[in-house]
C-alpha cells in the first residue's frame, strides 16, 4: 500500500514542498510515493527537517544507493578538509580544486 504525502507545488513546471511529517517519510509504505514525487516534480523541498545524520541516510536510499560523504566537503565530520583551511582571500582551497572568480561583463563603447 503506498501512503499519500501532503504535497504543495511551488510552480507550473517543477518542485514541491512536502508537509508529511519527517519519521512518516521513513516508513517504507511512504518510499513509492516519495520517488514518484520527485519524478513528477524533480525537486522535493523538505522545511523544517532537521534529520539526523542516520535518517539522512535512510531518505537517501529510498531513490538508490547512498554514497559516502566527498572527502573534499569542508563541512562534513568526514572530510579531510577543515574550514581553517581555506585563506581569507584565497582563489581555492588548500588541496582543492581551484575556483574562477565570476568574469566581470564586458560594456560596449560606441566611438562615433
Amino acid at each position: 500500500m503506498t501512503a499519500t504525502l501532503a504535497l504543495t507545488r511551488l510552480s507550473g513546471h517543477f518542485a514541491a514542498r512536502i508537509d508529511t511529517p519527517f519519521d512518516e517519510l521513513l516508513d517504507e509504505a511512504s518510499h513509492q510515493a516519495l520517488r514518484d514525487a520527485l519524478v513528477d516534480h524533480k525537486v522535493l523541498m523538505l522545511p523544517g527537517a532537521d534529520p539526523s545524520i542516520e535518517q539522512h541516510i535512510a531518505l537517501a536510499t529510498v531513490f538508490g544507493d547512498a554514497e559516502p560523504p566527498q572527502p573534499q566537503n569542508p563541512r562534513h565530520e568526514d572530510s579531510i578538509l577543515s574550514a581553517s583551511s581555506i585563506a581569507p582571500r584565497a582563489t581555492r582551497p588548500i588541496g582543492g580544486t581551484p575556483t574562477r572568480p565570476s568574469p566581470t561583463p564586458r560594456r560596449r563603447v560606441r566611438r562615433s
